[in-house]
């Protein structure tokens, strides 16, 4: 009796896993779709992520500095 409880809750985690995967998954593919299809959602990351610009663009970084 002890070790069918004991499946139950183990089942009943793995559920909960599976239901979180799955969401992740649904949140990957609509971020994959957006790289595919929509070119100002490809622009913008590009730009974020990889600091890239567009010819003729001039690159501003700015760098705080400590209070002394």
């Amino acid at each position: 009796m002890r070790s069918v409880i004991i499946r139950k809750i183990e089942l009943s985690k793995l559920n909960k896993q599976l239901a979180e995967l799955e969401s992740q998954n649904r949140e990957l593919r609509k971020r994959l779709y957006s790289f595919e299809n929509n070119p100002a959602f490809l622009e913008r990351e590009a730009r974020k992520q990889l600091g890239l610009i567009q010819p003729g663009e001039i690159k501003y970084k700015f760098i705080e500095q400590e209070n002394k």
